[in-house]
C-alpha cells in the first residue's frame, strides 16, 4: 500500500489479535492510576487495589481517514 502517512489514521483497540496483515500487536503494557474494566473502559482505582495493572494486548493500525 503505498499511501501518504498524512492520508492515515492511527486506531487502536485492546484485545485477541485476529492475525490479520498490517496489524501490530503491543503486549507488555502497564496502566497507573486506574483500573481497565471488562467492558474496555478506565475504571478509578479503589481502596487498597494495585497501583500498576497489566493490559490486555493492544493491536494498532494505520487506517485510510474516509
Amino acid at each position: 500500500m503505498k499511501v501518504a502517512i498524512d492520508e492515515l489514521k492511527l486506531v487502536s483497540t485492546f484485545g485477541a489479535n485476529t492475525g490479520e496483515e498490517g496489524k501490530l500487536s503491543l503486549s507488555g503494557l502497564w496502566l497507573q492510576g486506574s483500573g481497565f474494566g471488562n467492558d474496555g473502559s478506565l475504571v478509578e482505582v479503589q481502596g487498597m487495589a494495585a497501583e500498576i495493572t497489566a493490559l490486555p494486548s493492544c493491536i494498532v493500525s494505520w487506517i485510510p481517514k474516509s
